[in-house]
């Protein structure tokens, strides 16, 4: 039951997320999205990078690297998240509804 209810949560946050780059895009014309001062966990099994920037096109990342040391488009969506944490996606593929 624990991990149901793990897997709507996560999958919850993910339908919101969506939604949150889609607004992100029609406000700003742009499909590009920088999400600049985050803890970054890229799964590798390396340390976090701290104060990361990602480089959003669409829907696909296409630069990961330092905030305030990345190029990117000028007409692109700035977001501060310093303070939070970015990882993958959680996927849970064994779960049932």
């Amino acid at each position: 039951m624990r991990k149901t209810v793990s897997s709507v949560v996560i999958a919850i946050g993910l339908v919101i997320l969506s939604g949150w780059f889609t607004s992100v895009q029609s406000k700003t014309g742009s499909s590009v999205v920088v999400l600049e001062g985050a803890r970054l966990i890229d799964g590798t099994r390396q340390l976090p990078r701290e104060n990361s920037a990602l480089v959003i096109e669409g829907d696909h990342i296409r630069a990961i690297g330092t905030a305030g040391k990345m190029r990117y488009h000028k007409g692109a969506r700035v977001v501060d998240v310093r303070g939070r944490t970015i990882i993958p996606s959680l996927i849970n593929s064994h779960g049932h509804l």
